[in-house]
């Protein structure tokens, strides 16, 4: 089987440039069982404070794909595991939680979704920027 790659499509809200969040992502098949059904998500700070990013399925039951402690503008976390039979094939939510007005942290300023494959070895990147 020859492999291929496609990109996946986010959403943004509010639209660029005003959301504080950026994502892209790639899928390949490439019919390697050893390669395939994995997920590698990259978060990366890049705005002006801490934040932290959560990646969680919107339709049906709750799942919760990642978490991230709060990363200091500059930080980058990556993860990388097995394709959860919870989220194959499923929309995803991404937002930031970040300091708000006098430092209460909200999730404000924008979020991004997205349709998980269902398979394929997905690679996700996720940049907070400051708008």
């Amino acid at each position: 089987m020859a492999t291929s790659v496609s990109t996946l499509d986010f959403t943004f809200t509010p639209a660029a440039p005003k959301c504080v969040i950026e994502a892209n992502g790639t899928v390949t098949q490439s019919g390697d069982v050893e390669l395939e059904d994995s997920v590698f998500l990259r978060v990366s700070n890049q705005s002006h404070a801490w934040a932290a990013v959560v990646c969680e399925t919107i339709d049906g039951e709750y799942f919760e794909l990642i978490r991230t402690a709060r990363l200091n503008p500059g930080d980058v976390t990556t993860d990388v595991r097995a394709l959860p039979g919870q989220v194959a094939g499923r929309k995803l939510h991404i937002y930031r939680w970040a300091p708000g007005i006098f430092g209460v942290p909200g999730s404000g300023g924008g979020e991004a979704v997205f349709t998980m494959p269902a398979a394929g070895a997905v690679s996700i990147s996720i940049t907070c920027i400051h708008v």
